[in-house]
């Protein structure tokens, strides 16, 4: 419990929320794949951007989710868990959180397209996005993709709320500035409405924030992006192409960057594993060339037969290094990388047949 709280709310290193709180909770949550953080805030004041105003809201639930302190990476998991990832790479929490965002940033972008598209001609042509008890009808004068989570509506804003399950019209509001929120952690995602100094239209009523949650992508979005697999969707490119209208830069580059990332996933996994088969076998060939050159060089000085045996554990090391940074680097062929570490390890065998077939002859 923390008491006379200040949580700030950052977003491209520039302040986006600050709540004041008189009391905190804090909670953490421990999962097999990432860690949680809740906060729930009593008796709030929040300010967003420079243009709102303060509002009260008596309790406030936030959730961050944040990976491992020790940091993810393919050398610290086991072969197990590579041939897991290896088959899904969403269990891959740098690839999931790359894929999500990419696909977060695909349907903001596809619903914004089909917005501005709807009220484009006509102003009077109202976007409907659908609710399990409120559905919306809205058209505004501009609307943007400002990023993966977020599109802004502004210029003229009317907004028809009603009834899901009477159809029946609860209001009609008006307001310059609104926008809505997507949650894209499952499918399909969650809107929220979110309008600014909205007026009831034929009454006075003037609300600083006037929230819809439970809302839920239209039929035409929702065709374009009911995707079983994630992954592929995310990074296809056929799923740009399926996009009303041409895709943002960053767009373009959280996909050519996700892909990138699978193909270094996919080779480190390849490199791991079989360098440590590679390290793993040639332990034994080691120990008997160890024994071997101790039994030729018995006569000689007591550190010449471990100086001698060094040299081909020497040759694996280098074979299993060198290989395992070619199977890994995007330029040049994984299968001449994981040859190399295995030369390495015959090499060793042949010299164990070498050893013992002069031993025998003696």
């Amino acid at each position: 419990m923390l008491s006379g709280v200040v949580v700030i709310g950052l977003r491209d290193s520039s302040i986006e929320k600050i709540v004041a709180a008189r009391t905190v909770k804090v909670h953490f949550d421990p999962y097999d794949r990432f860690n949680e953080v809740k906060m729930t805030a009593y008796k709030t004041n929040q300010m967003g951007t420079a243009d709102d105003l303060w509002y009260s809201v008596e309790l406030l639930s936030l959730r961050k989710e944040f990976g491992s302190l020790l940091g993810d990476a393919i050398k610290f998991k086991r072969i197990y868990e590579m041939k897991q990832i290896r088959s899904d790479l969403m269990l891959f929490d740098p690839v999931a959180k790359l894929a999500r965002q990419t696909f977060s940033q695909f349907i903001a972008e596809t619903l914004a397209q089909n917005i501005a598209r709807t009220i484009a001609d006509d102003q009077t042509r109202f976007y409907e996005l659908p609710g399990e008890t409120s559905t919306v009808r809205f058209t505004a004068g501009k609307c943007t993709a400002q990023d993966e989570t977020e599109i802004r509506l502004s210029d003229g804003i009317v907004v028809e709320e009603y009834d899901t399950q009477k159809s029946k019209l609860l209001h009609t509001l008006r307001c310059e500035k609104a926008a809505i929120h997507i949650d894209s952690e499952r499918l399909p995602p969650a809107l929220t409405l979110d309008l600014q100094s909205a007026r009831t239209q034929g009454s006075n009523d003037l609300h600083s924030r006037y929230i819809i949650t439970g809302l839920t992508l239209s039929k035409t979005v929702a065709g374009e992006t009911s995707l079983e697999n994630l992954l592929a969707a995310a990074s296809s490119p056929e799923t740009l192409s399926g996009m009303p209208g041409p895709p943002s830069a960053e767009l373009e580059h959280l996909q050519a960057t996700l892909r990138r990332e699978i193909q270094r996933t996919l080779r480190e996994i390849t490199g791991e594993i079989h360098s440590r088969l590679v390290f793993g076998i040639g332990v034994l060939p080691m120990i008997l060339i160890g024994i071997a050159l101790g039994v030729v060089k018995k006569g000689g000085h007591i550190l010449s037969a471990f100086g001698a045996s060094c040299v081909p554990a020497a040759v694996l090391a280098v074979a299993i290094i060198s290989g395992k940074q070619i199977t890994e680097n995007p330029t040049s062929q994984s299968a001449a990388g994981v040859m190399i570490m295995w030369l390495g390890l015959a090499f060793l065998c042949l010299l164990v047949l070498a050893l013992y077939q002069r031993l025998l002859r003696n």
